[in-house]
Formats: C-alpha cells, sequence, structure tokens
C-alpha cells in the first residue's frame, strides 16, 4: 500500500469515528453534546467540504435531530469520495 492510499485509509476511519460518535450522542439523547460536536470539532475538521455541502443541500436542516441525520449523509459522501480515489489510484496494486 502506497502512502496516500494509507492516508486516505486512515481519514476514512476517521470519517466512520464521527458518523459513530454522532449516532451514539443522537441515540443517547445527548442533544447539547451533539449540538457542540457538530457545529465544533466537526465543522473544524470538515469546514470546506461542509460549506460547499450545505451550499448544494436544497433543503438545510430545522432541527438538531435533522443537522445530525444531514451530517451523516455528508460524512457518508465523503467517505465515497475517497473510496472512490482509492479506486482510481488503483487499489489493486496495493
Amino acid at each position: 500500500m502506497n502512502t496516500d492510499t494509507l492516508r486516505t485509509v486512515e481519514e476514512i476511519k476517521e470519517i466512520e469515528d464521527a458518523q459513530n460518535h454522532i449516532k451514539e450522542l443522537l441515540a443517547s439523547n445527548r442533544i447539547y453534546e451533539l449540538h457542540a460536536y457538530l457545529d465544533g470539532e466537526l465543522t473544524q475538521k470538515y469546514f470546506a467540504e461542509k460549506t460547499i455541502y450545505n451550499m448544494i443541500n436544497p433543503n438545510p436542516p430545522t432541527s438538531i435531530e435533522q443537522n445530525a441525520i444531514n451530517a451523516i449523509v455528508f460524512l457518508n459522501q465523503l467517505k465515497a469520495e475517497k473510496l472512490i480515489g482509492i479506486g482510481n489510484n488503483g487499489i489493486d496494486k496495493m
């Protein structure tokens, strides 16, 4: 595995960890922590990507629950882009 592929695999793991954290906060009804995470750490980490995603999203969330679901969908799309990038770089050459 080349260095770029390893870095991308680590980024995908971080995205999955973020998704799981959001799901955990939402399931346990820790709304204040969820709000802080979505507007704090997640926004700081993926500021540019999140800004573009929110600009093209026709239905902005109107509740914290919708915001959490929106964040999970955003992270799914980000993960898909990274997986496509790995495929385009020849993952079978690892």
